[in-house]
């Protein structure tokens, strides 16, 4: 038996055995991989042609989303056909990765979709984050993955950027919290991957959503300081949760690109952090170094470029790194090949892929859509609901009080995922089966959001039959994309939706109570992929004829309720006055209908807080709360104010009042200080509030945001009970980085905010203390 075979070794001991036996070839091939062909997704029954074998020839590092598009049989059949190849048919029998997109469920027919992460950042609860990419993990892990994509570290800062749903905050440290919640639970817990779990992927590292202008891929412009104390600390979390791989982000840092920047790869993520892992490039991050970027003159020197930055695998394909193979007799390149192979090698060693190497279909049709993990959903949903607004206490609706309801807007009937999501349940399905049934419910759209609003539902097209994804129609040869996106999402001009509008406004003329569902879709926001799919908007209103259907609608008198269903931070602007209440939804994934009707029943109190700052109009961005100092110093002419409603804000169906925060005169640097708030509940209702600590640097070395977030705690009482939330603030949120890149904690004063929200606190102080060490007796 050889070294790599026998299970008692430690997984790097038996990584770097096999390392020996491979050839060149054999390494270079473990550092790339091979994306499953769209071709391949039709339903045809799994097999490998020639040129299939051809490329697994010296085995592979990847093999990327074979599950997309299938059903768990039809995925585990690829998987394990694939795999066998592998297995018993190369030289060293080197299982691959599988490589899958999780964000907010394993992307493939009949999984579970849970909350996208800006809802799952409104939950302001990790533990119930981490349940849930639990079970994402074990569904994904169930059907042949192995490596997710997933978490997103970016701070949506600017909502106008398309990929803001993929994004938990624009805070670093509820961002961060999150962040690292879905890597303990997309692995089994901290101590990086174990079998039977999946190994996560933090991404884009870093500044991606920082880009000019919001748009995708664009320049980034911001100094290192902001880098270190503002961008990378989400990524540091995910590093300390023990993640398994770090995806460099597409753009440059200050003219260098991120898959060339050894400083941020190596200085910071591997020396400063103490990384181990994988760096896995961004699909066709090394291929920019040569083109657009231009810092490499052929793709042989994109490739040194990149493995010398720290980057260890060329995904999705081998396009750049083959070109090393010639090189390898210098032995700098060598040694830096061959710790990137040993990296790939004992990740998966550490999956348990050598032993158990191919996944069962019997248990993924069992694991996948689980009951347990719907309830999941469901309970993640009715976490994230968020109340803004509720003027005259409208909300919650009284049942027995009710003859008529309309239920209107382009979101009332909706059915925001495919129909591979079984488990789906549209806002109408939900309020039709939580009201009683002597209440009727007239459901009318009023209008479209876009043009596509029933052409391509989020998951799962129907076009021809055919299985496939939104993530997989786009980027594909033009006349397969012609099949699926033969024109931009439009929106409608006015009086082509007139008599839509005219119909609403008749429902809601007749009805006790109007519940207006407007935001927006995939349609308008998500991933650029090609000219025909644009997420990055220059107005982050609402789209189309959402604010004249709300106008017309409101001018009848009856009390209306606002019901926003988004996946980015939408400038509310005259929403926010028309509306009587406003329920913020965001994508709170699969049970939606369901989350949304117990809330608005008053069966379960709104929990939700909100995670971004709300702006009023789009020309006010950037609003995120924590600038520094001068970010939100001057007002607009002709306008007070900037905000519609502050980060860390939400209703509840009950009152609070927050006395003033206590906490110790001093404390050592490095010590963990204890705020205590006494908060009491003068409402009639019990109910659930989330006390939040923000604290401000009174002098540092560099000028550092306003107010930062430093911890929260969520209390619940009933009426009249006064309770006390404890909340932790650990050494590090005291510390910042100078501009020389040092981390330090200065001796000095602190302001400790607590309140409902960044926006509303009151205050007390604390001096940090330069810890004396005391002589040995």
């Amino acid at each position: 038996m050889k070294p790599h075979q026998n299970k008692t070794l430690a997984h790097r001991d038996r990584a770097a055995d096999l390392l020996t036996h491979l050839t060149p070839e054999e390494k270079i091939a473990q550092l790339g991989g091979w994306i499953m062909p769209y071709a391949l997704r039709s339903g045809a029954d799994p097999e490998l042609d020639n040129a299939m074998k051809a490329a697994f020839a010296n085995g592979l590092g990847t093999i990327s989303y074979v599950n997309m598009g299938h059903p768990p049989a039809t995925g585990v059949a690829w998987v394990n056909l694939i795999q066998r190849h592998f297995v018993e048919n190369t030289r060293m029998g080197i299982p691959a990765l599988f490589c899958e997109e999780c964000a907010w469920g394993h992307v493939a027919i009949g999984a579970t979709a849970m909350p996208e992460p800006p809802s799952m950042g409104s939950t302001w609860d990790p533990d119930l984050v981490e349940r849930c990419y639990g079970a994402v993990g074990v569904e994904c892990q169930s059907r042949g993955g192995s490596l997710a994509h997933t978490p997103v570290a970016d701070l949506a800062r600017d909502p106008r950027w398309g990929r803001s749903c993929e994004s938990f905050s624009e805070d670093p440290m509820l961002a961060g919290a999150m962040v690292a919640a879905a890597v303990r639970g997309l692995q089994g817990g901290p101590d990086g991957p174990q079998p039977g779990h999946i190994a996560a992927t933090v991404k884009h590292f870093a500044g991606f959503a920082q880009s000019d202008g919001g748009r995708q891929m664009g320049t980034v412009n911001f100094g290192r300081t902001a880098l270190l104390n503002e961008i990378l600390p989400p990524f540091r979390d995910a590093v300390e949760a023990g993640v398994a791989a770090v995806m460099p982000a597409y753009p440059e840092i200050d003219g260098t690109p991120c898959h060339a920047n050894r400083w941020l790869l190596h200085e910071v993520l591997r020396e400063k952090w103490g990384f181990q892992g994988l760096v896995t490039a961004d699909y066709g991050g090394i291929n920019n170094l040569h083109d657009p970027h231009a810092i490499a003159e052929c793709p042989t020197a994109a490739a040194r470029l990149a493995l010398e930055a720290g980057v260890d695998m060329d995904l999705p394909e081998l396009n750049n790194f083959p070109h090393l193979i010639p090189l390898m007799d210098d032995p700098e390149i060598r040694a830096r090949v061959d710790a990137a192979v040993l990296k790939v090698l004992e990740l998966k060693f550490q999956l348990g892929l050598f032993e158990n190497p191919y996944p069962d279909a019997d248990r993924a049709a069992a694991t996948t859509g689980a009951p347990a993990h719907h309830a999941l959903a469901e309970e993640a949903a009715l976490a994230s609901v968020i109340l803004l607004k509720n003027e005259k206490h409208l909300l919650p609706l009284d049942p027995s009080k009710l003859k008529r309801v309309a239920l209107l807007g382009p979101h009332a009937a909706l059915k925001q995922l495919g129909d591979d999501r079984p488990a789906r349940v549209t806002i109408a399905e939900g309020l039709r089966a939580a009201l009683p049934a002597e209440v009727a419910l007239a459901v009318v759209p009023g209008c479209r959001l876009t043009t596509k609003d029933d052409v391509a539902p989020t998951y799962l097209a129907e076009t021809a039959n055919q299985g496939l994804t939104t993530l997989q129609r786009m980027d594909v040869d033009p006349s397969t994309a012609a099949l699926f996106a033969d024109e931009r999402a439009q929106v409608l001009p006015l009086e082509a939706e007139a008599a839509g509008i005219a119909e609403a406004v008749e429902a809601a003329r007749n009805a006790d109570v109007a519940i207006l569902c407007l935001g927006d879709s995939k349609h308008c926001a998500g991933e650029n992929y090609s000219p025909a799919r644009r997420g990055d908007r220059d107005d982050v209103g609402l789209v189309g004829n959402q604010l004249e259907l709300l106008r017309a609608v409101v001018a009848t008198g009856t009390p209306v309720v606002v019901v926003l269903c988004h996946g980015r931070a939408l400038a509310l602007g005259e929403v926010v006055p028309l509306a009587d209440a406003i329920v913020d939804l965001w994508e709170c994934g699969e049970a939606r209908g369901s989350a949304l009707a117990r809330v608005l029943l008053g069966l379960c109190e709104p929990r939700g807080r909100l995670a971004f700052t709300l702006p009023l109009t789009t020309g006010s961005l950037p609003v995120h709360y924590n600038q520094r100092p001068l970010g939100l110093a001057r007002e607009y002419a002709f306008r007070d104010t900037k905000i519609a409603f502050p980060f860390g804000f939400g209703l509840g169906y009950t009152e609070w009042a927050y006395a003033t925060p206590t906490a110790p005169e001093s404390a050592s640097i490095g010590e963990t200080v204890t705020v205590e708030v006494k908060v009491t509940n003068t409402g009639a209702r019990p109910g659930s509030t989330v006390v939040q600590c923000y604290l401000r640097d009174e002098f540092a070395a560099v000028a550092l945001p306003r107010i930062r977030l430093a911890g929260w705690a969520r209390v619940e009482a009933s009426p009249g009970e006064t309770v006390t939330a404890c909340i932790t603030i650990a050494p590090r949120a005291f510390a910042y980085h100078d501009a020389s890149g040092t981390e330090r904690t200065d001796p000095g004063t602190f302001t400790l905010f607590t309140g409902p929200n960044s926006g509303d606190t009151a205050s007390t102080h604390i001096d940090l203390l330069e810890l004396v060490c005391q002589p040995s007796p």
